[in-house]
């Protein structure tokens, strides 16, 4: 995550890739359901639940701080190899244990 992340997803992409048809979990696509327009839509899941700066901080000066986005992005978001290893019955190792 080199850029300030602007686009920051309410549910993780890597959660919402496991409902996919596409195993390239950001360009992976969905059908979704909008209630409000009463229609569906297909497109891909970094298109889906996001919001901008939703985790966004800003210090005394007001200059967005990221921390709160980029230990997500590290912590939550990656996690998506650990459930692919529980999914397929691969044994986890201690760090991917405490991870978890």
């Amino acid at each position: 995550m080199s850029k300030s992340p602007k686009r920051h997803h309410t549910i993780p992409c890597s959660y919402l890739w496991w409902f996919s048809d596409n195993p390239q979990w950001r360009d992976s696509m969905l059908w979704v359901y909008d209630r409000h327009i009463e229609k569906t839509r297909y497109d891909k899941v970094d298109n889906f639940w996001w919001t901008r700066d939703f985790y966004t901080i800003y210090d005394n000066d007001w200059n967005p701080i990221y921390t709160i986005e980029k230990f997500l992005w590290k912590e939550i978001d990656s996690i998506s190899t650990i459930i692919e290893k529980i999914d397929n019955k691969d044994e986890l190792g201690q760090e991917e244990m405490e991870k978890l």
